[in-house]
């Protein structure tokens, strides 16, 4: 059994890994290989940051290529084949002006785990089955066809995770996520970005939308997508769509099925051709077009507003339960109406309520078209409601 300091003297003997700085102005490629066996360790502390991409195949053996390319100074790179892998270290050339772009491309055996710090740069994960955790200070992270368990995070980029199993948690800072045909208790996150998945389905078989949480109404296709902040577009959501967003507008341009839209403060606008609408804004407007039916079960519509108008256009001859609440404050303007193209019974409240804090009345809406089988609630503060039929 060879010890460590034994491995690290025989791979500074043969390759003399530490690079003096440079000022050269072309690429340089260096590439490398080391006996490894199955299940080992490759460890990355890149102080000086740099970019990754790792592919796992039916191989005993790991090759690690690295290029310095543009002009500037050059990075101290360092390689080190230790007991259970490789450590991989670079650091900044303190001179003064600009660094050369530092990319790393490595083969490995598919049983392979990854530890990865970097100050700064992108990783890609291809084809390979193990742990995989660490942090990038600003770089997108890709995982294909990967299996294991994955704990990531980057300070600033996107993730993308196609084809994989996988349990434990990736996150971004701000970029976007695309999560897609993966199966495993994963937990995909960004502060600052759209976060979307599709076809991802936790251990107990059932779908999952963003965050982790399953859930009944969605299927392989349908667009899942939530925010911590910021506006969400569908162009076209076939067989529905779920969206969340902490804060900004929503906008689906067409669905089918359903749509189920929530925001903490913004508008949405929806346009369905047959399906059930659930809509809910805390503070915004709120339009939804109804263009053939409410679908085959009978969740009808639900649209709220904390604070705005309400329009809801439907076609005429649908089988509807009107139920309809609109509050106003006393410090408001007073002159909010129930506005409908259906017959439509209204009850004003007499008396101040002050159950919600600040004192308001309410007026009530009701009514049925048909036999009544698709319930509309619609519930609005300090904002019109207006009913249209489909033109």
């Amino acid at each position: 059994m060879y010890t460590r300091s034994i491995y690290t003297l025989t791979v500074l003997c043969l390759i003399a890994m530490i690079l003096t700085p440079a000022s050269s102005g072309e690429d340089e490629t260096r590439t490398y290989e080391f006996d490894l066996s199955p299940g080992g360790t490759i460890k990355f502390d890149l102080d000086s940051g740099g970019s990754v991409n790792i592919h796992g195949s039916n191989r005993s053996d790991a090759e690690v290529s690295y290029l310095q390319r543009g002009s500037g100074h050059k990075h101290d790179v360092e390689i080190l084949q230790e007991r259970d892998g490789l450590r991989i270290t670079s650091d900044m050339d303190r001179h003064e002006g600009r660094s050369r772009e530092l990319v790393f491309d490595i083969n490995l055996p598919r049983k392979f785990n990854i530890s990865f710090e970097s100050m700064g740069g992108s990783l890609m994960i291809v084809d390979l089955e193990g742990k995989f955790e660490g942090t990038t200070m600003g770089g997108g992270l890709t995982l294909k066809n990967v299996n294991g368990t994955v704990h990531l995070e980057t300070m600033g980029g996107h993730i993308e995770v196609f084809d994989a199993d996988l349990d434990g948690s990736i996150s971004t800072m701000g970029g976007a996520v695309f999560i897609k045909d993966v199966v495993g208790d994963l937990d995909a996150g960004s502060m600052g970005g759209i976060v979307r998945y599709e076809n991802v389905r936790g251990r107990d078989g059932k779908l999952r939308a963003p965050g982790g949480t399953p859930s009944g109404d969605i299927g392989q296709k349908t667009v899942t997508i939530s925010t911590m902040g910021g506006s969400i577009v569908v162009d076209d959501a076939p067989v529905g769509a779920l969206v969340n967003t902490m804060g900004g507008d929503i906008l689906v341009k067409s669905a089918a099925g359903f749509v189920n839209a929530h925001t903490m403060g913004g508008n949405i606008d929806i346009r369905v051709d047959d399906g059930w609408v659930d809509a809910l804004t805390m503070a915004g407007d709120v339009s939804v077009q109804i263009e053939e039916g409410l679908g085959d079960g009978e969740k009808g519509v639900k649209l709220t507003s904390m604070s705005g108008d309400i329009e809801l256009t439907i076609p005429y001859g649908l089988s509807m339960d009107l139920d309809l609440t609109l509050a106003y404050t006393r410090n408001s303007s007073q002159d909010f109406k129930i506005i409908s193209d259906f017959d439509v019974e209204t009850e004003h409240s007499k008396h101040w309520d002050y159950t919600n804090g600040t004192p308001r009345k309410r007026i009530y809406g009701t009514g049925k078209v048909g036999d009544g089988r698709y319930p509309i609630v619609i519930e609005t503060i300090n904002g019109n409601i207006i009913l249209k039929k489909t033109k």
